[in-house]
Protein backbone atom coordinates (compact mmCIF):
# COMPACT_ATOMS: atom_id res chain seq x y z
CA UNK A 1 0.00 0.00 0.00
CA UNK A 2 0.83 3.62 -0.02
CA UNK A 3 0.90 4.10 3.76
CA UNK A 4 3.71 6.40 4.75
CA UNK A 5 4.51 7.46 1.20
CA UNK A 6 4.77 11.24 0.83
CA UNK A 7 3.08 12.61 -2.25
CA UNK A 8 4.15 16.24 -1.85
CA UNK A 9 4.78 17.89 -5.19
CA UNK A 10 3.06 15.11 -7.12
CA UNK A 11 2.37 16.23 -10.68
CA UNK A 12 -0.61 15.11 -12.71
CA UNK A 13 1.73 13.18 -15.01
CA UNK A 14 3.23 11.28 -12.09
CA UNK A 15 -0.25 10.52 -10.77
CA UNK A 16 -1.28 9.11 -14.17
CA UNK A 17 1.86 6.95 -14.22
CA UNK A 18 1.16 5.66 -10.69
CA UNK A 19 -2.45 4.79 -11.57
CA UNK A 20 -1.36 2.98 -14.74
CA UNK A 21 1.35 1.08 -12.86
CA UNK A 22 -1.11 0.00 -10.17
CA UNK A 23 -3.52 -1.17 -12.87
CA UNK A 24 -0.78 -3.18 -14.56
CA UNK A 25 0.41 -4.64 -11.24
CA UNK A 26 -3.11 -5.73 -10.32
CA UNK A 27 -3.37 -7.50 -13.67
CA UNK A 28 -0.06 -9.29 -13.07
CA UNK A 29 -1.09 -10.52 -9.64
CA UNK A 30 -2.38 -13.77 -11.13
CA UNK A 31 -5.63 -15.64 -11.01
CA UNK A 32 -6.93 -13.84 -14.07
CA UNK A 33 -8.56 -15.32 -17.13
CA UNK A 34 -7.49 -14.22 -20.60
CA UNK A 35 -10.55 -11.95 -20.88
CA UNK A 36 -9.49 -10.11 -17.70
CA UNK A 37 -6.13 -9.15 -19.20
CA UNK A 38 -7.61 -6.46 -21.44
CA UNK A 39 -7.43 -3.68 -18.83
CA UNK A 40 -3.81 -4.23 -17.71
CA UNK A 41 -2.76 -4.77 -21.33
CA UNK A 42 -4.32 -1.45 -22.35
CA UNK A 43 -2.78 0.26 -19.31
CA UNK A 44 0.63 -1.06 -20.37
CA UNK A 45 0.03 0.26 -23.90
CA UNK A 46 -0.94 3.68 -22.50
CA UNK A 47 2.20 3.71 -20.35
CA UNK A 48 4.30 2.83 -23.40
CA UNK A 49 2.68 5.67 -25.35
CA UNK A 50 3.44 8.13 -22.53
CA UNK A 51 7.06 6.98 -22.15
CA UNK A 52 8.63 9.49 -24.57
CA UNK A 53 7.04 12.36 -22.63
CA UNK A 54 7.97 11.27 -19.10
CA UNK A 55 10.28 13.69 -17.36
CA UNK A 56 10.74 14.74 -13.74
CA UNK A 57 8.68 11.87 -12.35
CA UNK A 58 7.90 11.87 -8.66
CA UNK A 59 10.20 9.51 -6.73
CA UNK A 60 7.32 7.16 -5.91
CA UNK A 61 6.30 6.90 -9.59
CA UNK A 62 9.89 6.21 -10.62
CA UNK A 63 10.29 3.53 -7.93
CA UNK A 64 7.07 1.81 -8.99
CA UNK A 65 8.22 1.90 -12.62
CA UNK A 66 11.54 0.23 -11.73
CA UNK A 67 9.66 -2.33 -9.59
CA UNK A 68 7.41 -3.21 -12.53
CA UNK A 69 10.47 -3.62 -14.74
CA UNK A 70 11.98 -6.00 -12.16
CA UNK A 71 8.80 -8.09 -12.02
CA UNK A 72 8.57 -8.30 -15.80
CA UNK A 73 12.27 -9.20 -16.10
CA UNK A 74 11.93 -11.99 -13.52
CA UNK A 75 8.89 -13.40 -15.33
CA UNK A 76 10.77 -13.20 -18.61
CA UNK A 77 13.74 -15.06 -17.10
CA UNK A 78 11.50 -17.78 -15.62
CA UNK A 79 9.71 -18.24 -18.94
CA UNK A 80 13.03 -18.37 -20.77
CA UNK A 81 14.34 -20.96 -18.30
CA UNK A 82 11.26 -23.12 -18.81
CA UNK A 83 11.56 -22.85 -22.57
CA UNK A 84 15.29 -23.61 -22.56
CA UNK A 85 14.67 -26.79 -20.57
CA UNK A 86 12.17 -27.99 -23.14
CA UNK A 87 14.17 -26.72 -26.14
CA UNK A 88 17.98 -26.48 -25.98
CA UNK A 89 17.93 -24.14 -29.00
CA UNK A 90 16.36 -21.40 -26.82
CA UNK A 91 19.60 -20.85 -24.86
CA UNK A 92 20.13 -17.26 -26.13
CA UNK A 93 21.23 -14.61 -23.59
CA UNK A 94 18.62 -12.56 -21.75
CA UNK A 95 19.28 -8.89 -22.48
CA UNK A 96 16.00 -7.81 -20.83
CA UNK A 97 16.78 -9.54 -17.54
CA UNK A 98 20.34 -8.23 -17.46
CA UNK A 99 19.22 -4.69 -18.24
CA UNK A 100 16.46 -4.77 -15.62
CA UNK A 101 18.87 -6.03 -12.97
CA UNK A 102 21.36 -3.27 -13.80
CA UNK A 103 18.67 -0.56 -13.73
CA UNK A 104 17.25 -1.86 -10.45
CA UNK A 105 20.69 -2.02 -8.82
CA UNK A 106 21.53 1.49 -9.98
CA UNK A 107 18.21 2.77 -8.66
CA UNK A 108 18.76 1.10 -5.28
CA UNK A 109 22.30 2.46 -5.05
CA UNK A 110 21.09 5.93 -5.95
CA UNK A 111 18.26 5.80 -3.41
CA UNK A 112 20.67 4.70 -0.66
CA UNK A 113 23.00 7.57 -1.51
CA UNK A 114 20.15 10.07 -1.29
CA UNK A 115 20.01 10.60 -5.04
CA UNK A 116 17.33 9.35 -7.35
CA UNK A 117 14.77 10.99 -9.54
CA UNK A 118 13.89 14.58 -8.73
CA UNK A 119 10.24 15.19 -7.78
Amino acid sequence: GGAGVGYGGLSLGSLVVIVLLRTIASGLSGGRQASDLAVPTNALAALANLAPYMAHLHVHAAQRLVSLLQVLAKRHARLHARLSVSSPAAQAPLPLAAAATAVAQKGQDSAQEGGGVQP
